[in-house]
């Protein structure tokens, strides 16, 4: 069960960047999972995370490899 955990773990922060990268700096899916996940907040919130989400996300390590390099 421990040895679960660990890999369970692992896998959950070792793709974390990866989903962000492909959700929130991929043209054709950014559009998409902003919008999804800010219909939850309200109309200032919105304004502010739908430019500020990708901008960060670009930040990141991964999220400055093109995408053929991640695809790989």
């Amino acid at each position: 069960m421990a040895l679960a955990n660990i890999l369970e773990d692992w896998a959950d922060e070792s793709l974390y960047f990866f989903e962000m990268t492909m959700r929130f700096t991929w043209t054709y899916d950014r559009a998409r999972w902003v919008s999804e996940i800010l219909k939850y907040y309200n109309a200032v919130m919105q304004r502010l995370a739908r430019p500020l989400v990708p901008y960060l996300t670009r930040k990141q390590g991964l999220a400055k490899r093109s995408e053929a390099d991640i695809l790989t």
